[in-house]
């Protein structure tokens, strides 16, 4: 049986306690663990989420690869990923919801977990067959992770049945992506 990463155990208990008020001394108690035990392991708590990140990343990483992606169009294979995170998010995602409102009261705290987010998405954009060399790639990857960010923020207030809002959103933006691209050569 697969032990459950500090990280996400974490995460959870934001549910109960909040992300602001969620300190190091409620992490260790609620846990069980010696307060220096979550010392060696966090400086901040910050790093709680840049761990929570590489462990969505090394799952995807190790649950699929660039063959089992192979034969689709590169667009499709990127909503197919996007789709799949957020799928793996899901146990988090009311979580993620305290937190993502959290830290918008608190940009200091939002612009630093951004830009690792963002950068975990760079693994991710590597199992696809988009071709993101060059100016014209980092045109696209830069546009594929503010497609992530609304697609996330989508995804955390859908309710829907099978996510089919989020769905619907990831189809219609790369599509329209790839129209702003098509027309660029």
């Amino acid at each position: 049986m697969n032990e459950i990463p500090l990280s996400c155990k974490i995460i959870k208990l934001v549910g109960t306690h909040g992300w602001q008020s969620l300190s190091f001394d409620k992490i260790a108690s609620d846990l069980g663990m010696d307060l220096s035990d979550l010392r060696q392991k966090y400086t901040k708590k910050e790093d709680i989420l840049i761990d929570f990140n590489k462990e969505m990343d090394q799952k995807i990483l190790s649950e699929i690869s660039k063959e089992d992606l192979a034969g689709a169009a590169p667009r499709d294979q990127i909503q197919e990923l996007f789709l799949y995170r957020f799928e793996i998010l899901e146990p988090y995602k009311q979580a993620l919801k305290i937190i993502y409102k959290d830290m918008l009261c608190h940009p200091t705290d939002l612009v630093p977990n951004m830009i690792d987010n963002l950068s975990s998405l760079n693994w991710l954009l590597s199992l696809s067959d988009a071709d993101l060399n060059g100016f014209l790639g980092f045109a696209k990857s830069q546009g594929l992770k503010v497609i992530y960010i609304v697609a996330f923020k989508k995804w955390l207030d859908d309710d829907s049945k099978n996510q089919e809002k989020t769905m619907a959103f990831l189809d219609k933006s790369l599509r329209f992506g790839e129209r702003i691209i098509d027309n660029y050569r």
